[in-house]
């Protein structure tokens, strides 16, 4: 797939394909993209952004959940997110730098989100288009603030404040495993039907719910100072829950929730029916 140029940025060269090893597939086309937007990525004045940074956020989630014995909902979702920072200026003075006077030159693109969905695939010709497309918009955003923050700083009075816009860190560099759910659906179906159905006993229980939830959540993240992360975390949750009204028409509402980040340490049915009780 060839890559996708905008006008507004100087393309030139080809980079090859290179061969994971033990980092990520979305780590390393981060990194690749990331040296690529280094080298070529720049206006026609020869503009160029002084830092850039790259993030990928991959969520996938199991929910079961079931009412007096009967399931009510059990589905799975998968999504990735992309968030592009492009700085143009310098530390000191950048595009991020809050133009005095309201309502001064205003542009559409200042209003858009940084973050936009991606391919949940690792199909490096589909992320790369969408990295390139991100990087593209929020490059021309960053050029055209820039050259309004310099000229608004020009025709005010000297500023007050003079804190540098982003300020300068040590590079940071960390890689664990990804966060991978490993769930008996069909278990935890089973499961939370059983202990849901134990409200039918208590016929004083006007509401109640047993709900599962899981999540993984693992980031990359990539920046021109040299930055490289890949973190991964697990949230398994198990709720129990009911609620009744005393004779005075108040609610009362009571739950138990189990949260842990291991599937072996949740909860078995004998200690749901025993929270729910």
């Amino acid at each position: 797939m060839k890559r996708m140029l905008p006008c507004f940025i100087v393309l030139t060269g080809f980079v090859c394909p290179q061969v994971y090893g033990a980092e990520s597939v979305l780590l390393g086309i981060l990194g690749e993209e990331l040296a690529y937007a280094r080298e070529h990525l720049a206006t026609e004045d020869g503009t160029k952004p002084y830092y850039i940074g790259l993030t990928i956020s991959d969520r996938k989630t199991v929910t079961i959940a079931a009412e007096l014995g009967a399931l009510m909902r059990e589905d799975d979702a998968h999504r990735r997110m992309l968030d592009v920072d492009v700085r143009v200026g310098d530390h000191k003075i950048d595009n991020t730098h809050k133009i005095r006077g309201g309502g001064f030159g205003f542009d559409p693109s200042d209003f858009r989100g940084r973050a936009a969905g991606i391919s949940i695939e690792d199909n490096a010709d589909s992320i790369r288009h969408s990295i390139w497309l991100a990087l593209d918009s929020r490059f021309k955003s960053a050029a055209k603030k820039h050259q309004r923050v310099v000229t608004n700083l020009k025709t005010k009075v000297e500023e007050e404040d003079k804190s540098d816009d982003f300020s300068k860190e040590k590079p940071s560099q960390f890689s664990e495993q990804d966060a991978v759910l490993r769930v008996d659906r069909s278990a935890w179906v089973d499961r939370v039907r059983s202990v849901s159905k134990r409200a039918l006993d208590y016929p004083l229980i006007y509401n109640s719910n047993v709900t599962f939830v899981s999540s993984a959540d693992n980031r990359y993240l990539v920046t021109s100072e040299g930055t490289k992360l890949q973190t991964g975390k697990k949230l398994l949750r198990v709720i129990v829950s009911a609620s009744t009204k005393a004779e005075d028409g108040m609610e009362i509402n009571q739950s138990h929730i189990f949260n842990t980040a291991h599937e072996e340490k949740l909860p078995s049915e004998s200690e749901m029916k025993a929270a729910f009780q």
